[in-house]
């Protein structure tokens, strides 16, 4: 079943099987992002409690560790998991924050985007609303942009709730 189809999230999240350690959720930015994270320096935010009542009458109920970290990566080198993902757009830390405060209605994203009729990766533009994201109680995507614009600029701590 496809939760929130065409809507967006954060670039890899996923479920870790039964026994599974936090740090083996990195799984999920290699198969989502098609990258070897194993390099990556992950800072652990935090725990987050998830509720998500869907129309479909699908009840999600999670318990999310989140990790953050520096990608420097250009998009093009990106190899997105085309049944997980239909594109992979960047959204601006600032653009973010003033989207999910009300500062601005409207942002400007750029990325790819798959287009399945020609079977391949092509570049992307787009003008996003908070509509566009995936609905959260919380203000996960406000808070993700402020504790991304503090990792850049080297601040700690990062915490998430």
């Amino acid at each position: 079943m496809v939760n929130f189809p065409s809507l967006f999230d954060v670039s890899a999240a996923g479920h870790l099987e039964a026994g599974e350690s936090t740090e083996a959720g990195v799984r999920e930015v290699i198969e989502e992002l098609g990258l070897d994270a194993h390099d990556i320096k992950l800072v652990f935010l935090g725990y987050r409690v998830e509720v998500a009542d869907q129309s479909n009458g699908q009840k999600n109920r999670e318990y999310q560790a989140v990790h953050m970290g520096r990608l420097d990566t250009p998009l093009e080198r990106y190899k997105p998991q085309r049944e997980e993902l239909a594109g992979l757009y960047w959204l601006p830390n600032k653009d973010g924050i003033d989207l999910f405060t009300g500062k601005q209605p409207r942002a400007s994203v750029s990325g790819i985007e798959y287009d399945r009729a020609q079977h391949h990766w092509r570049a992307s533009t787009q003008t996003v609303s908070i509509a566009n994201f995936v609905p959260r109680i919380q203000n996960y995507y406000l808070t993700a942009h402020v504790m991304a614009e503090r990792l850049l600029e080297g601040r700690f701590p990062l915490v998430i709730s």
